[in-house]
């Protein structure tokens, strides 16, 4: 649980791996702006997933260590349903603190796009 006794290396182990991997879809995205190389198809599919497909396994995973999978396959659900499942259960786990997790998901998975897109308005 998140509370205000959390410390930043607990934070950092629940969702440091989220960090790194939106700095390196960041840099992946960067490095194709900087070459003007046009992305092939599989590294378009994969700078475009990633992101979204590591936050939803990090619900599936912290619905599994919580005993708190609704259904038999609840990673088929989260993957069609996400838009609604994740927020539903974030704070339903985690209370209020869910939206905070809500918000570090969408910066997280904006984060690219975003630096992207300056990147690309500069150039």
């Amino acid at each position: 649980m998140i509370s205000k006794d959390t410390t930043m290396t607990e934070l950092f182990a629940r969702f440091g791996w989220l960090f790194v991997l939106a700095i390196a879809v960041t840099g992946f995205n960067l490095f194709y702006l900087y070459s003007w190389m046009d992305m092939s198809h599989a590294a378009h599919l994969l700078s475009s997933w990633v992101m979204p497909m590591s936050i939803l396994f990090w619900v599936e995973c912290d619905a599994r260590s919580r005993c708190r999978t609704p259904c038999f396959d609840f990673g088929l659900f989260l993957y069609y349903a996400s838009v609604f499942v994740v927020p539903v259960y974030l704070i339903r786990t985690y209370g209020w603190a869910g939206l905070a997790i809500l918000m570090l998901f969408l910066g997280l998975w904006l984060v690219p796009i975003v630096a992207s897109f300056i990147v690309w308005a500069v150039m």
